[in-house]
């Protein structure tokens, strides 16, 4: 989990540097970049806002799962069992 929390962070990361949040402007309606177009601006705005919203809300998820599962993983099966079961 957390090697997929971390490539999520790192494809993000790339994105960013590579200036891609300058291409999410055309959410309101301003284009990226005259010189790429409109197509390809539109393109490379879908793909940082997919890298966001999946570093924003899937890694904290990875994250956190990860540190459940430790948890959980600490205790005999026994004990995992739900009461009046």
């Amino acid at each position: 989990m957390l090697q997929r929390a971390a490539a999520i962070s790192v494809m993000f990361l790339l994105a960013h540097l590579a200036g891609f949040r300058e291409y999410t402007g055309i959410l309101n309606g301003t284009i990226g970049s005259l010189a790429l177009g409109w197509n390809l601006s539109a393109f490379l705005a879908v793909i940082y806002i997919v890298f966001y919203l999946a570093f924003v809300i899937l890694t904290p998820v990875l994250v956190f799962g990860r540190d459940d599962a430790d948890v959980l993983a600490a205790f005999p099966p026994e004990q995992r069992k739900l009461p009046g079961k």
